[in-house]
């Protein structure tokens, strides 16, 4: 299969264009071994689709489309196979906006997208890891995580992932666009912020005290952010405080999306740090509902102190690996139990 081409030169004087010539036709019909692309500039030539896909692309600045004529000057006619609109700023800028919208892209779907070998797909997306615009995992890319740099954060983000994932993916389903929404600190309250649609961005109100929140919300092309500042607590990557209470006091929200270290029927939302504590009760009394996010291991558990009582609550969201039972009391006590 050929993908013909006009290609100008690229790469320094000499300089071969990749670690072997590349096969061309020329326009008498001959195929050769052009080791130098600058002795073909403006040449009409086509590049086996082989090669088009082993570079990501067909040479550097492809200006158009010619059939190579025969000595007879008729056309040869030449099957395009290879997609040319997407070159590598193409691909990239394509691949960031799919992963604007989900957690994970696969080489497959990309190379069927692109019409490239998955080999030329890795390339690209091995690049666009060393460049720190995504994170290459498993047959795959996924969205780099926020910077941390707290160890304790890191730790508690990386337990439990799949299960935060799906109960992100299912909270967002519950925020509408003009909403005023607090954002407490932990990292499945931030899965949520990470997983809110494109759609969302520009006609949420955000307040948040957590790190890892202002740095996804701020990522965002148009934001609407107050950030509560205050004491840094490094280990939860948070602010609290007397400054970070005053500042939420003075602020009121249609939602409040709480996480929690423990959630129980008899214990209420609890954590273990009494400050972290205190500005999550504040959040919770300054927003007309509360929606909890909690995987399977913080149901039944009760913490040192509690952010909140039973009543408190109007929603959780949790997975379907949470006892039954202890969810079974919780409906009991009025809250809306959702299941992802």
């Amino acid at each position: 299969m050929l993908v013909q081409v006009t290609c100008k030169p690229f790469g320094s004087p000499g300089r071969p264009v990749g670690p072997a010539s590349v096969p061309w036709l020329s326009p008498n019909g001959n195929v050769r071994s052009l080791a130098h692309p600058e002795t073909c500039e403006h040449e009409p030539c086509a590049v086996t689709c082989s090669v088009a896909q082993q570079y990501g692309s067909v040479p550097r600045a492809v200006v158009a489309a010619t059939a190579p004529e025969t000595p007879g000057g008729q056309a040869v006619p030449v099957s395009a196979s290879h997609d040319t609109r997407w070159d590598a700023a193409a691909r990239r800028a394509h691949i960031l906006e799919v992963l604007e919208t989900q957690d994970f892209v696969g080489v497959k779907e990309l190379s069927e997208e692109f019409g490239l070998t998955a080999m030329s797909v890795r390339r690209d997306l091995t690049a666009m890891a060393n460049d720190g615009l995504i994170t290459r995992v498993r047959g795959g890319a996924a969205k780099p995580p926020p910077a941390v740099s707290s160890p304790q954060y890191a730790q508690a983000a990386s337990r439990n992932l799949h299960a935060k994932r799906i109960i992100a993916a299912r909270a967002v389903e519950l925020l509408e666009p003009g909403l005023s929404v607090f954002f407490y600190s932990g990292s499945t309250v931030a899965r949520v912020a990470a997983h809110l649609p494109r759609e969302l961005h520009s006609t949420l109100t955000v307040v948040t005290n957590s790190l890892p929140v202002i740095e996804e919300i701020s990522s965002w092309q148009d934001p609407h952010l107050v950030a509560v500042g205050g004491t840094y607590l490094h280990s939860y990557m948070t602010f609290v405080g007397p400054q970070a209470v005053l500042a939420v006091e003075g602020m009121n929200a249609d939602v409040a999306v709480i996480g929690c270290d423990g959630l129980s029927s008899d214990g209420g939302l609890t954590t273990p740090h009494q400050l972290v504590a205190e500005i999550g009760s504040t959040i919770v009394r300054q927003a007309a509902r509360t929606i909890v996010v909690a995987d399977s291991t913080k149901i039944g558990r009760r913490g040192f102190t509690q952010i909140a009582p039973i009543g408190a609550i109007d929603v959780l969201v949790t997975d379907l690996g949470a006892d039954r039972d202890e969810l079974a009391r919780l409906e009991d006590a009025g809250i809306e139990v959702i299941v992802a």
